[in-house]
């Protein structure tokens, strides 16, 4: 930060700095609310089920079976007849297969999350 604010005096006029100073007051008040937020909501998921149950088992020390069905769910939409086949071929051209893939598993988990989290008590439920 120090160094920003060296070359912002050294080449911006008073205006110029006086904009860049107020930017950058601005960056690290919303980063400060950011933090505190993020904090805030950790704090609430500890006391969610739900949010316990998903963390224990999607996060990377969850089980590694269900960590590769939803990659290769994911994979699923390398076939030019997936219903979200144009998607994954741009990230695939941008980065690779296996990120296209993972990016694919996410959007696959999230949709899996707003279903679940619509139906709400009634996801527990005998159908």
């Amino acid at each position: 930060m120090a160094a920003l604010r060296a070359a912002v005096a050294a080449h911006l006029s008073p205006a110029g700095q006086l904009q860049v100073a107020t930017a950058l007051e601005v960056i690290e008040a919303l980063e400060t609310r950011m933090h505190m937020v993020r904090h805030q909501l950790l704090a609430a998921a500890r006391h969610l089920a739900g949010a316990k149950v998903l963390a224990a088992r999607l996060s990377r020390q969850g089980p590694p079976v269900l960590r590769w069905a939803v990659y290769e769910a994911g994979k699923t939409h390398a076939r030019s007849s997936a219903p979200d086949h144009r998607y994954y071929a741009q990230v695939k051209d941008r980065k690779n297969s296996k990120r296209a893939a993972l990016s694919e598993a996410r959007k696959i988990l999230r949709q899996a999350c707003h279903i679940l989290a619509e139906l709400g008590d009634d996801a527990l439920s005998a159908a």
